[in-house]
């Protein structure tokens, strides 16, 4: 996508009056000394440590301090990182007198200082209420500074510093819980914690989690999911989470609540939508260009500039992306850019080379609920009736086709497909189970696909308590993909219900071996792997011990294809490294033999990471690229960690997003949102992509989305980062869970799921990993 629409960047370039800025050296020093000038000099002077040297490096944004030492007169741009440091805390210094910090390091976080970032006490005002000690909803304003480039991609780039600024709302509940028992809120099932002890006295103490409570004995809660035993009623506080909030308010104004809560929610809005979101961080810039004057060591003058715009020759440059072009059809040999309305017309990916053209499919459902979940399943297998798809679309005035027309069966192309029932009359682990048992022992084979009915409650229910796990536990073990389906889900309107069949079609098909779509590419290299590193951080309850596992390894060739062969194994933290290269040897050699690579055939390995790489995984790759080079392959490779945390925020000011009715009302959708596949380049190796756009978005009260942030290792030796961006966005379009493009490329996605979904199986007894290993499952997608 070329970029016609205005953008922003939430970020104020920082201009300096000189060119070279005095920056202090301290040689021959420790921590100690680091930590001692520190507190001695913090509203004067920013230090940086370094431990390789054993030097102190510093720069004054306040006066000229003598401490000793040696000073040069150095290119600002060399020393960025500390300038933005003495920057950061120059504006700590500045406002901590009358505003609460709420964080100080790499990011700095405090409140808004006049009533009107008090958004609870004024929603009350202005329903005639008082305000209620102790309870607010504040507005949260975050710093920090960051380095970018005006020409990222010449060899003479130009760097320079910039304060990116966002502002965010928080919850305070500053009652303790004797209070709160006292006002009559209930207490028991909540999480509470006491207050934090901060590095600085000017920082406000936090609540940090101890556990949850389950009972009070005279002045002490006892607690579970918790390393103590109990807490004092005087120094607990619980958990400032919105319905946390709402309950305490409903005390002092019971028939009120509704009321408040809907004036909360609309004062909340300004700081999630995008323009007025801008609007607010533009207005802060010109507070500190109006107020706040900085002058560094002790002459150079520092200027705020407006908000990045990509009218100005700051703003970091744009990489063309254009949506992909998909292979389907009988033959694998027709294109289509939209997925879903090509296999409607050609077919999913060579159907005819389907191997499961009549499945067998087991259901489990409550006895209570099995007249809809029957209807359900019917118009699963055969497809949304058209009559009741006119009926619901009768009020639009531009006709659209029913997306789930012939079911199963039309859709992708099977013969037949023969579904047996199996009832509960309760949703306990047990029941499922024998349930499971019953219609595994019904087939002389074995199962394509089971389907399991969960609802709401499930989500609470962890190991062995949860009757979804239990189950799939056992139909895996059996070699049977699972599919889950809420109650909640075949009770939607007419009209959401044919999208959902749609969704759970597409994956019913691919977890029974299809391949719904692939990409059509025109790859660099002879042979290319995409290799996505995923994990999931799970325990028994909220606060439990968490243990990592973590996904290895969702392994895709350049068209998409997800290749898969039984090496996807569930490993603790601490054994990543090994798993992590024997993995890998195992694909490499797997993809080789399929595709006859030939001797010293080009290889491109791509991995995208959820996390910033670490010099152990580095490594096990390099030492696994050493290998395949001396052997077979010219390798080349690059490492690249993929986030949604960062603090970089991107709007489009004039966009005036997408229209919808909603119960009849005309509305707007992603205002101030850039469109999907906005992509700019913020350094050589670093950019941003939109993956989430107006289009995306489901109503106009959903917050503004953040962009996907992908950064190249610098230990890759393949840093074409258009190339490599360009491929992320195609991967995006590769989960076959949904026909909805995803906000993060498959690899991950599906690392996530495999991660996730292992973690959560290891602790059922029923549960055998050897299935997804070497067993029927090796080859499908039951994780989706």
């Amino acid at each position: 996508m070329h970029i016609s629409q205005k953008l922003k960047l939430n970020i104020s370039p920082i201009a300096f009056s000189e060119t070279h800025i005095e920056i202090g050296y301290l040689p021959n020093t420790n921590k100690d000394d680091y930590q001692h000038l520190v507190n001695e000099y913090f509203d004067e002077v920013a230090f940086k440590f370094d431990s390789r040297s054993n030097q102190i490096t510093y720069v004054a944004f306040k006066g000229d301090p003598k401490l000793g030492g040696t000073k040069d007169l150095v290119p600002v741009n060399e020393h960025l990182y500390l300038v933005g440091k003495a920057l950061q805390q120059s504006i700590l210094v500045w406002i901590k007198d009358n505003r609460e910090i709420t964080r100080f390091g790499r990011k700095l976080a405090f409140w808004g200082s006049k009533n009107s970032s008090r958004l609870l006490s004024a929603s009350l005002e202005q329903l005639g209420l008082k305000p209620i000690h102790g309870l607010e909803t504040m507005v949260r304003y975050e710093l920090n500074t960051e380095i970018l480039f005006k020409k990222p991609t010449a060899n003479n780039s130009e760097a320079y510093l910039g304060l990116a600024i966002d502002i965010r709302t928080s919850n305070v509940i500053d009652l303790t819980a004797e209070e709160l028992i006292k006002l009559g809120v209930p207490i028991i099932g909540k999480y509470v914690g006491v207050k934090s002890k901060e590095e600085y006295e000017f920082i406000r103490p936090r609540v940090k989690l101890l556990g949850r409570v389950i009972g009070i004995k005279e002045d002490k809660l006892i607690l579970t999911d918790s390393e103590v035993d109990s807490i004092s009623v005087k120094k607990a506080y619980i958990e400032p989470r919105t319905e946390n909030l709402l309950s305490v308010i409903a005390k002092y104004y019971p028939d009120k609540l509704n009321y408040i809560d809907a004036r909360l929610k609309e004062a909340h809005g300004p700081y999630s939508t995008a323009n007025i979101k801008e609007d607010k961080i533009s207005t802060f810039v010109k507070l500190l260009q109006k107020h706040h004057s900085i002058k560094l060591a002790p002459s150079v003058k520092v200027d705020f500039l407006d908000l990045l715009s990509n009218q100005t020759e700051w703003f970091p440059p744009a990489i063309p992306m254009s949506r992909p072009t998909f292979l389907l059809g009988p033959q694998g040999t027709n294109t289509y850019s939209y997925p879903d309305l090509g296999i409607a017309r050609y077919g999913p990916y060579k159907y005819l080379q389907h191997k499961i053209n009549e499945p067998v499919i087991g259901v489990i459902c409550l006895k209570k609920n099995r007249g809809r979940f029957e209807q359900f399943i019917n118009q699963l297998k055969n497809g949304y009736p058209e009559e009741t798809w006119n009926y619901s679309t009768s009020w639009m005035s531009r006709k659209r086709d029913n997306p789930f027309s012939g079911g199963l069966l039309g859709k992708y192309r099977l013969r037949a497909a023969k579904i047996l029932f199996e009832e509960v009359v309760t949703n306990t682990p047990e029941e499922y189970e024998q349930a499971c048992r019953r219609v595994l022992g019904r087939t002389t084979g074995s199962l394509d696909l089971a389907i399991i009915q969960t609802d709401e409650s499930y989500k609470s229910l962890y190991g062995v308590e949860n009757p979804y796990f239990v189950s799939k536990a056992i139909f895996m073990s059996a070699g049977t993909s699972v599919q889950a389906i809420k109650l909640e889900t075949i009770d939607k309107d007419t009209y959401d219900l044919a999208y959902i069949l749609n969704s759970i079609g597409l994956a019913a098909y691919a977890k029974m071996s299809g391949i719904p779509w692939l990409l059509s590419t025109v790859a660099t290299h002879s042979h290319e792997l995409v290799i996505g590193l995923g994990s999931a951080e799970l325990s028994a309850s909220k606060l439990g011990d968490k243990h990592k596992f973590v996904g290895i390894t969702t392994v895709f060739q350049g068209d998409g294809r997800y290749s898969v062969w039984g090496i996807t194994r569930e490993v603790p933290y601490e054994n990543y490294a090994d798993e992590l290269n024997s993995s890998l040897e195992l694909a490499i050699e797997h993809v080789a033999q399929e595709n006859n690579w030939q001797p010293n055939d080009s290889v491109l390995l791509v991995f995208h990471a959820y996390k910033p790489l670490k010099n152990i995984e580095i490594s096990a790759v390099k030492r696994l690229v050493t290998r395949l080079t001396g052997d077979a392959y010219n390798v080349k490779y690059a490492f690249i960690n993929i986030s949604h945390s960062h603090s970089f925020q991107l709007f489009a000011p004039d966009n005036q997003g997408k229209r919808y009715k909603s119960a009849g009302v005309s509305k707007y959708r992603g205002k101030g949102v850039p469109e999907r596949g906005i992509c700019i380049q913020l350094s050589k190796r670093t950019g941003l992509i939109q993956l989430t756009g107006p289009s995306e978005l489901r109503s106009s009260t959903q917050g503004i989305p953040k962009a996907l942030k992908i950064d190249v290792h610098p230990d890759s030796d393949y840093v074409d980062l258009t190339y490599l961006m360009r491929q992320i966005y195609s991967f995006t379009y590769m989960s076959w869970q949904s026909f909805t493009p995803a906000s993060e490329p498959v690899t991950i996605y599906y690392s996530k799921l495999i991660a996730r979904m292992l973690g959560n199986l290891k602790n059922i007894p029923a549960w055998n990993s050897n299935t997804v290993e070497f067993g029927n499952l090796k080859d499908r997608k039951w994780f989706l």
